[in-house]
């Protein structure tokens, strides 16, 4: 416990300082309404595991890309044939920060998907 009395300290004064947002709350809220009330998506073919011959002649696999070859790790593939949008950062503390990083991600895949 000493070694971590330090570091548990700095933790807690910096959760207890940190600017609140419900910003979480709102979207798992979101996502528990998205799974409830609405239809599960089926997973895009180039995402579907690919070992064994049935899964490779039914395409599975076929036009992946790997997010680690594009710049900034966006691919520009989509995952859901329906988009969904669970998360709406608020403009305080780092949520700011994640809300410019989400847009310039948007910029990104519609830029390699142009």
């Amino acid at each position: 416990m000493p070694e971590a009395e330090l570091t548990l300290a700095h933790a807690t004064l910096y959760i207890a300082t940190a600017p609140k947002s419900n910003s979480a709350t709102l979207a798992l809220g979101a996502a528990h309404a998205a799974l409830k009330d609405g239809t599960v998506q089926p997973v895009p073919l180039p995402m579907r595991d690919k070992s064994g011959k049935a899964s490779k002649e039914a395409g599975h696999g076929k036009g992946y890309k790997y997010s680690h070859d594009y710049p900034e790790n966006i691919s520009g593939q989509d995952f859901l044939e329906k988009p969904l949008s669970l998360y709406t950062p608020k403009s305080v503390g780092w949520e700011a920060k994640i809300a410019e990083r989400l847009v310039r991600w948007a910029e990104l895949k519609k830029s390699i998907n142009s």
